[in-house]
């Protein structure tokens, strides 16, 4: 859940900066011309451009801003004519002022199996020149430098629709209306350029989106104090877009792999229809700021508790996530599926690259049973199972439970390195080994690969 949090969180962060850090304190406009009659000169006329502008001069250096978000996105997805219908639902206050930001609330998720409500916190903090979160996830916190890089004329486009292909202006009641759309190749670009190189957007980086449905945004101001009261991004469209050209580029991935295979080999897809294979159906993709507040005395500090964060890992460039029923492990690229049936295991990984492995085991909780309370007796049960080897004692690495043994096999010496889980269904082990001559070089990277665990 760390990492989905965090990234959802990381999108509010680029939300949170466009309100509170991007725009210039209002200052002095006079020409210096004096007036001898002290009359004052007349407003200028209202409008839609003068209204963004306006608000975002207000939310300059030195002025907080608090506001509710919303998020609803509702999509169904088929794969092979079965039917899941996905939701997500958040409901977040936000505060932001001087380069640090406060979320909180909660994200409900349903994925076809009943609504599961999680409880989310972060800040992020100004360091010098980066970004550093602080997610809460139970109740522990984790830190993490972010990769943003900050650019305040794009998030001002971002938030204030400064580019906008459309802006309408309109008045009702006590309010004014602005309603226009922003082009989604644009903001995509944006948000990617605010928050620095995405490895979880994968190929959405090297999209064509320019023939993407736009966004529609829709801001309403107060009309005698010209304060944003709220704001809804309505990405429906722009979302189903971006989800058929992910799928076609899928589709042309694959087919050009079942080229460069040359005729000798059979690629069972060639000349399947794909898109009717896999197909999502946006519903509904929406984001609102409501309840939106300029406040100048807003004070802003992170708490005592999450500054012992724990770190949070930085996965390499070259290393992939792999996923084991709710779990996630991420490993070097030379890992490659290994037949884990014959063995007992749940997932079973190898590199010849650095001659090393890694088991997978799943045991759900109900038929672990009275054997294992928590994860600590679980990593005992592990020790027990593993007793003939003459395990070392159970130590604690990074807040996990962990032992080693080695043992010889038909001549040859392996060490093992196991250490486990726990789920909110399960308990897991996770034991990556090795030849002994090679164990104690490879440790540090069985240790990154173990701090890349996640559950969802």
């Amino acid at each position: 859940m760390k990492k989905k949090a965090a990234l959802i969180l990381a999108l509010l962060l680029v939300l949170s900066l466009g309100l509170s850090a991007c725009g210039k304190t209002a200052g002095n406009t006079s020409n210096g011309a004096s007036n001898t009659n002290n009359a004052q000169p007349p407003e200028p006329p209202v409008t839609a451009e003068s209204l963004i502008k306006g608000f975002a001069d207000k939310t300059g250096s030195g002025t907080g801003v608090i506001y509710n978000m919303e998020l609803a996105m509702k999509m169904s997805v088929s794969v092979m004519g079965q039917n899941q219908s996905v939701s997500m639902e958040g409901q977040l206050k936000t505060e932001s002022r001087d380069g640090i930001s406060h979320v909180s609330g909660t994200m409900t998720a349903d994925e076809g199996e009943g609504k599961e409500e999680s409880a989310m916190e972060s800040w992020t903090v100004k360091e010098g020149d980066k970004f550093i979160s602080y997610t809460k996830d139970g109740d522990n916190w984790y830190k993490q430098e972010l990769d943003i890089k900050v650019n305040p004329d794009s998030l001002k486009s971002l938030m204030f629709a400064k580019d906008v292909s459309t802006l309408a202006l309109s008045e009702a009641d006590n309010e004014y209306h602005v309603d226009g759309t922003v082009d989604i190749a644009t903001m995509m670009g944006m948000i990617n350029e605010v928050m620095g190189s995405m490895d979880d957007m994968g190929d959405l980086n090297t999209l064509d989106l320019s023939d993407v449905a736009p966004a529609k945004v829709s801001y309403r101001f107060d009309k005698a104090t010209k304060d944003l009261i709220s704001c809804e991004i309505d990405m429906k469209e722009s979302f189903q877009g971006i989800m058929d050209k992910l799928i076609k580029s899928m589709v042309e991935a694959l087919a050009e792999q079942g080229a460069e295979e040359g005729d000798n080999t059979v690629n069972p897809l060639a000349g399947m229809d794909l898109s009717s294979f896999f197909k999502i159906q946006a519903d509904e993709f929406k984001i609102w700021l409501k309840d939106v507040k300029v406040d100048p005395a807003l004070k802003l500090e992170l708490p005592e508790e999450a500054k012992n964060a724990s770190v949070l890992p930085v996965i390499p460039d070259d290393f992939i996530g792999f996923y084991v029923e709710e779990m996630t492990i991420y490993l070097p690229s030379s890992f490659k599926d290994i037949n884990s049936d014959e063995y007992g295991l749940t997932a079973l990984y190898g590199s010849d690259e650095h001659g090393c492995a890694v088991a997978i085991r799943r045991e759900d909780k109900k038929d672990v049973g009275a054997l294992a309370k928590d994860l600590a007796t679980y990593a005992e049960l592990l020790l027990k199972a593993n007793a003939k080897y003459s395990p070392g004692p159970i130590k604690q690495v990074n807040g996990r439970p962990v032992f080693e043994y080695s043992t010889e096999i038909n001549g040859t010496n392996y060490s093992y390195y196991t250490t486990a889980f726990e789920s909110e269904n399960a308990f897991w082990m996770v034991q990556f080994y090795s030849l002994t001559e090679d164990y104690e070089d490879l440790i540090p990277l069985f240790r990154q690969c173990v701090d890349s665990v996640d559950f969802f």
